[in-house]
């Protein structure tokens, strides 16, 4: 029959622990480690024939297709600022499309005054009429939502 849950789950953490402590006389191993590694000597003494370009350092293959592909991928690359650019202007596209969908208001005045000549035609026949007025006054206002 089976120990009780706790006695098996303090037996199981006991084990645990105790495997996991080291002892007071312990010591780390000692390891022989040499100063060099192996093959010093010849990466000490090789001739550098040249330095390398790091601007075309693909063409260093002799690979066309490696060529065409790099020199395609940096023409069609994009640097930060242009990125961070188009990302602006997508997020500024965004706003727009989403204003459609916003209740809009307009309200608008508008006020004029005006004075009838007498120099020309129609203000020779209306100076005729009996108390007209040459001035006048217009006034509007609008508003829509």
């Amino acid at each position: 029959m089976l120990a009780h849950p706790r006695s098996l789950a303090l037996l199981l953490s006991v084990g645990v622990l105790t495997g996991c402590a080291v002892g007071p006389a312990y010591r780390p191993p000692e390891i022989a480690l040499s100063a060099t590694f192996l093959g010093q000597a010849g990466v000490d003494h090789r001739q550098v024939q040249h330095q390398a370009d790091l601007q075309v350092w693909w063409a260093a293959f002799d690979d066309p297709l490696l060529t065409h592909f790099v020199s395609l991928a940096l023409e069609q690359n994009l640097d930060i600022a242009q990125a961070a650019a188009r990302v602006a202007q997508s997020r500024a596209s965004l706003r727009y499309a989403d204003a459609a969908l916003l209740p809009a208001a307009n309200v608008s005045a508008n006020a004029a005054r005006g004075y009838q000549s007498v120099e020309i035609l129609l203000g020779q026949v209306l100076d005729a009429t009996p108390d007209f007025d040459r001035s006048g006054s217009s006034y509007e206002a609008a508003s829509s939502a």
